[in-house]
């Protein structure tokens, strides 16, 4: 795997039997994020990476919850929001990581509205 390329495995340790230390199963679902085109250096670039992850977090943590059901709703928010802590940490990017800060400060002030 080069280092333009991310690999997003589902987050939600609750949902997974192996969570407590076996290697992760080939059905777990994952996303690969390829970001090689994208110059970091500036915000457009960042703006798009962290598009793509935000959408790669869902999409790997998409439980299909019922509405109604709030516990599966707020575990696979959980889920999300654990897999793109965990994908912007992995790009290691001071740009991207304040990005995602600006991005989660502004979802906890919704949540509080």
């Amino acid at each position: 795997m080069s280092a333009k390329t991310l690999v997003l495995i589902f987050a939600s340790l609750a949902a997974l039997p192996f969570a407590a230390g076996a290697s992760t199963p080939s059905d777990t679902p994952a996303v690969r994020i390829q970001y090689a085109d994208l110059d970091l250096s500036r915000d457009a670039g960042v703006d798009r990476l962290y598009v793509r992850l935000r959408h790669a977090a869902a999409s790997v943590c998409n439980m299909r919850a019922d509405a109604r059901d709030l516990h599966a709703t707020e575990t696979q928010q959980s889920c999300t929001a654990a897999a793109l802590d965990r994908a912007v940490a992995e790009v290691n990017s001071a740009r991207l990581s304040a990005r995602h800060a600006l991005g989660s400060a502004a979802s906890s002030i919704a949540m509080r509205d």
